[in-house]
């Protein structure tokens, strides 16, 4: 929840003191005509974001069509991607701390704050690239149907919202290969295809108009050069130094052993749909290489980047080993490993040295109290604390 409640405070300040831009204004013009004629008018120009239009245009009915009132849901969709992100993130490297700090980078972004406070479908495609590629982590853990529909309704509802988003699919491509080498779970190589038939069957009407459609409206935007995809990265962050901050802040989790492969399958699905839509718009006829139809990326390395910080505080926190003085070394030889055993040293979280003659004297392993065993009248050995004078009995089990 607090990733959520961060990205929707950044969002809603100031959200209403910009006037709308020229993008805005169409999605104003848009939102306020009744239903027929939206519906006309997307049957000739902008079908691939008549989604959003009648979201807009069911919102302005309840809340007006105030600056504020417009980019209301794209503030609320950057508060979901902010959770979801955090979702992805705790899931990806089983770290509460990752899921925190991936949550809380999304809404250090420029780019995502700036969105975040437009009356565009940007926004909510973060949201639903984010929710769906949550909920095919779940799927792959345990690929049952409800949870392949719920996958499927998200990838659907991106699509819908903008048809550029997926390409998220090319990302997700890896993770489902990545569960399938489990042999209790390559049923998910034919559940996946099914699923992702099922999300882009409502995309496929506007993916029709919308082709018709592409001449008229992205005529403006050229084919993509290298510089253009070199460039990119940057311009969805907002700025280069955010962008490397991003990238030194996701390194521990790509280099350290125990995040090392949940932070490649996200690197992949972060950045393999950009270098799809790249590759898309420069063989084919029209391009759609735009920073801003990008953006659904960004949790991603918001995920990303929190894997490494979650990663670099277990590394930071991680108990070291402390070798035990010889009494105590003697001691666990002659408890035959009972407590610290007669390894020589155990792994136990750093502790402030001990007093001399204390119940925690160094005499024990890693300042623990030492163990010695004591005849009993039951004829069982017995653990002996300092100070004490009753034995403790431990049944073989318990002992082992």
């Amino acid at each position: 929840m607090a990733p959520g409640l961060v990205a929707l405070a950044v969002g809603l300040a100031g959200i209403g003191v910009p006037e709308l831009w020229r993008d805005e204004v169409s999605s104003w013009s848009a939102a306020g005509r009744p239903l027929r004629g939206l519906f006309a008018m997307l049957a000739n120009v902008d079908a691939s974001n008549g989604a959003s239009y009648v979201l807009l245009h069911a919102w302005t009915g309840l809340f007006g069509d105030s600056p504020a009132a417009l980019r209301l849901p794209s503030a609320l969709a950057i508060a979901g991607a902010a959770c979801f992100t955090a979702l992805i993130a705790r899931r990806m490297f089983a770290s509460p701390v990752a899921g925190l700090a991936g949550g809380l980078l999304l809404a250090t972004v420029p780019q995502i704050s700036r969105y975040a406070q437009e009356a565009r479908a940007y926004a909510v495609v973060a949201c639903a690239v984010a929710a769906a590629t949550w909920l095919l982590l779940r799927a792959l853990e345990r690929p049952t149907a409800d949870r392949w529909a719920w996958y499927a309704l998200a990838t659907g509802v991106a699509g819908v919202f903008h048809l550029v988003s997926l390409a998220c699919l090319v990302g997700q491509l890896p993770m489902v290969a990545a569960a399938a080498l489990r042999p209790d779970a390559r049923r998910v190589l034919r559940q996946w295809p099914l699923a992702v038939a099922a999300g882009v069957a409502p995309a496929l009407p506007v993916m029709a108009l919308g082709r018709l459609q592409s001449g008229r409206q992205l005529s403006w935007l050229a084919a993509p050069t290298v510089r253009d995809l070199r460039f990119v990265w940057q311009d969805l962050f907002g700025s280069h130094q955010v962008l490397y901050a991003f990238l030194a802040m996701a390194l521990p989790a790509l280099l350290l052993r125990g995040s090392r492969r949940p932070a490649a399958l996200l690197l992949l699905a972060a950045s393999l749909p950009v270098g799809a839509v790249w590759v898309v718009s420069r063989l084919g006829s029209t391009s759609f290489f735009l920073a801003r139809y990008l953006l659904f990326t960004v949790p991603l390395w918001a995920a990303l980047a929190g894997g490494g910080i979650g990663a670099l505080a277990a590394l930071l926190g991680r108990p070291v080993p402390v070798r035990r003085a010889p009494a105590a070394g003697a001691a666990g030889a002659a408890g035959g490993g009972g407590g610290g055993g007669g390894g020589g040293c155990c792994w136990w979280p750093r502790r402030p040295p001990s007093r001399p003659g204390s119940a925690w004297s160094t005499s024990g392993c890693c300042g623990r109290p030492p163990r010695t065993p004591t005849p009993t009248t039951a004829g069982r050995p017995g653990w002996l604390r300092p100070g004490t004078r009753r034995a403790t009995h431990w049944s073989r089990s318990a002992a082992t």
